[in-house]
């Protein structure tokens, strides 16, 4: 049953919405995005959820764990009862109160956690988003760029000489790094993995659980949350999955094809295809269990939704009927 969540205040304090945002439990992640997919509300209050969290930047050998979540969860609901039983003695309680003390809650328990350090808003650090079917380009303080893809977000840290740059990426870019003087590290964090440069250009992909790295030129390190590292070379695909690293092929076409806004499908399953539409432009794609394997082949249009369709109906043996943002592919 879904729960009843009227503001930004109780999303904070629901303890499994880090489980969502860490990514350390699928059963809640699944919940919570089920959650926001039931109303648009939902969602923007989802989002302005994840962008609190972001403002919180992790030390580099921080290991979050759903354990560790919970202890520190208890330990402060404990304590908060402490403080609201406290306040009806003196008469002091309100609905109000209890929804201040639930968001610091939300706020106290993250650096509990982890040791954070908080950027303020009058720091350097600096968040970038796109929304769906946008794509958007920034050049970053060292003078490295990014391309970002549609529904995406990255959040820089302060950029000093002689210290690592840091920026965290939710959804799909690519990135140009420039090398220092100094040689400094440029690190990408994902929900799965850290990813280690000095100068080089990558794709990466964080979404639905999974990190996929693609490297165009230059050398990049991967930690993993599991403490494995591996070091790829020009033309690797790597694929973090369920704690597994893969190495998948892949070609360059395919996987950049997106910063021409055009979409390379090789032999791609069709419900591939309906994730990546879910993805960018934030629809509800359903696909008939008996087609959900089929391959699909070719080039397609990527800057406008039903163009989009049309070339993937015209060039395959199903119907696609589109009301509002519920698309339903079906076999004929």
């Amino acid at each position: 049953m879904q729960k009843e969540i009227n503001n930004i205040e109780e999303l904070l304090a629901e303890v499994t919405l880090l489980h969502w945002y860490f990514n350390l439990n699928d059963a809640d992640v699944e919940y919570w995005e089920n959650w926001a997919a039931q109303s648009t509300a939902n969602r923007a209050m989802l989002e302005e959820a994840a962008a609190v969290l972001q403002t919180f930047h992790f030390r580099d050998d921080l290991v979050i764990s759903e354990e560790r979540i919970n202890t520190a969860w208890n330990d402060l609901s404990d304590k908060m009862g402490e403080i609201q039983t406290e306040e009806k003695k003196a008469k002091l309680f309100s609905l109000s109160s209890y929804k201040r003390w639930m968001m610091a809650a939300a706020a106290v328990l993250i650096m509990i956690i982890s040791g954070l350090y908080w950027y303020s808003a009058t720091s350097n650090a600096s968040n970038v988003k796109t929304e769906f079917g946008q794509i958007k380009e920034k050049v970053l303080p060292d003078g490295s760029s990014v391309i970002l893809n549609a529904n995406s977000t990255i959040t820089t840290g302060a950029f000093h000489d002689g210290k690592s740059r840091e920026v965290w990426l939710k959804g799909e870019a690519y990135f140009k790094v420039h090398k220092t003087s100094t040689k400094d590290r440029f690190i990408v964090h994902t929900n799965k993995v850290d990813i280690v440069v000095t100068g080089t250009q990558f794709n990466v992909i964080s979404r639905n659980n999974t990190t996929s790295v693609y490297l165009k030129e230059g050398s990049v390190f991967l930690h993993a949350a599991s403490g494995e590292e591996i070091h790829m070379k020009p033309g690797d695909y790597v694929e973090v999955k369920n704690g597994a690293i893969q190495f998948k092929p892949a070609k360059d076409k395919s996987i950049l094809a997106w910063q021409e806004r055009m979409l390379v499908f090789d032999n791609t399953p069709l419900s591939e295809v309906a994730q990546k539409m879910k993805d960018v432009y934030g629809v509800d794609v359903q696909v008939d269990a008996a087609i959900a394997n089929k391959a699909i082949l070719g080039v397609m249009p990527n800057n406008d939704l039903n163009v989009l369709l049309q070339s993937l109906e015209a060039s395959q043996d199903f119907k696609i009927e589109r009301i509002n943002n519920t698309i339903k592919i079906m076999s004929n």
